[in-house]
């Protein structure tokens, strides 16, 4: 962990290709791409490095003593402390830091700092491994999680990838977006992350003396024995943490377009969105009177008839039967209209009442099997249908 778990750059052996698009995909989440970037605790200059191949001009590497190694001589470090920058506010568009925020006292203090030299509308990002997502896969998995939890705890902060947020928070930044990445290996050979990675963990562990070298040889063994029988596996979680240091977020803002760049919309959000889209458009323009509709006093002027939305873009708009009628709702039956009615003749009855004839049963299929049932149903009493013609 820290500079001495920094894989080599590409002057020395080449760049692991799993670290070197990781560095890529960080390095692209501000938009537009910035002109000054400052990694602190910047080790072998690795970062550095795939920024100068993405084309951002201006770089510069932060690191606490004069321990620049010779295979980033291209680079010229700037000597100083994470917990007091030395640069002025608002000259950085943005500052991160890689692997390094485990190994400063006072990271709250540091990440105000970066706020500090920060731009206004410019990014503050830590990119930290959680070492308890460290995943080798071996033939003997109990000395395996051993040695991987033992690696994980002996550190000064094996879970600092999953508490940045809440040091960002601390230190008293907003709109904080998380991101998580998986690197993932499956060929264990020197240019790899994961073969720099067990190179580190047998040092490391020499040196802390909790696991005997005998334990860390066998791991090591079962290592490239894995690899050798196609088996091999590795896998490490990096948490990324994306904070505007003073700006509230816009529709415009950097983040923002990170956000929206790197989480697509759901199917169900895009309905959503859609949904509230249409009843916007449904509702927000001011009501318009139907043309063609005649003038009628007695309409009230806010009657949902005399006002039309107009229909969403690319639609047309059906008109109902009592729209192409009248302007005005239909009359609201009173107590006397819902009383109910006698039943009465049929107009074939009538007009055979009307030449004086004295047929009792209406013909025809339509009265015979109408919904109230048979003929005798509509069968009238002689007295009613003479009564009847007489008037």
């Amino acid at each position: 962990m820290g500079d001495s778990q920094a894989a080599a750059t590409r002057d020395g052996t080449p760049l692991p290709a799993s670290l070197a698009r990781h560095y890529r995909w960080l390095l692209t989440r501000p938009t537009p791409p910035p002109t000054r970037l400052l990694d602190v605790g910047a080790g072998d200059a690795r970062l550095l490095h795939v920024a100068r191949d993405l084309g951002i001009p201006h770089r510069v590497g932060l690191e606490r003593k004069p321990r620049w190694r010779p295979t980033s001589r291209h680079f010229a470090p700037t000597i100083g402390d994470a917990q007091r920058l030395p640069f002025p506010a608002d000259t950085v568009e943005c500052v991160v830091e890689n692997e390094s925020l485990e190994w400063i006292k006072n990271p709250v203090r540091y990440l105000q700092e970066a706020a500090r030299v920060c731009t206004p509308d410019g990014l503050v990002i830590t990119d930290d491994s959680d070492w308890d997502t460290l995943v080798y896969a071996v033939q003997d998995t109990a000395r395996a999680r051993r040695i991987l939890r033992t690696f994980c705890d002996t550190g000064p902060n094996g879970w600092i990838g999953r508490t940045a947020p809440t040091l960002m928070r601390q230190a008293g930044l907003r709109h904080i977006q998380v991101r998580v990445r998986v690197i993932t290996e499956r060929e264990f050979a020197p240019h790899t992350l994961g073969h720099h990675q067990a190179q580190v963990i047998d040092h490391w562990l020499r040196q802390t003396g909790v696991i005997t070298p005998t334990q860390v040889d066998d791991f090591q063994a079962d290592l490239r024995h894995t690899a050798t029988r196609g088996n091999y596996l590795f896998t490490l979680n990096r948490y990324i943490c994306l904070a505007h240091p003073r700006i509230q977020p816009t529709t415009n803002h950097p983040l923002n377009t990170v956000a929206a760049a790197a989480d697509p919309p759901t199917t169900s959000q895009s309905a959503a969105q859609s949904v509230q889209g249409k009843t916007q458009q449904q509702t927000t323009p001011e009501p318009t009177t139907r043309p063609n509709a005649p003038a009628d006093p007695s309409c009230p002027p806010h009657s949902p008839s005399s006002t039309q939305t107009p229909p969403p873009p690319g639609r047309t708009r059906r008109t109902t039967a009592l729209e192409s009628t009248s302007a005005c709702p239909p009359p609201i039956a009173s107590a006397q209209s819902l009383r109910p009615r006698a039943p009465q003749p049929s107009s074939v009855a009538r007009q055979r009442l009307a030449h004086g004839r004295q047929d009792t049963q209406p013909p025809g299929p339509r009265d015979l099997n109408g919904p109230r049932g048979p003929a005798h149903h509509f069968q009238l009493r002689p007295q009613a249908a003479a009564s009847r013609s007489m008037r």
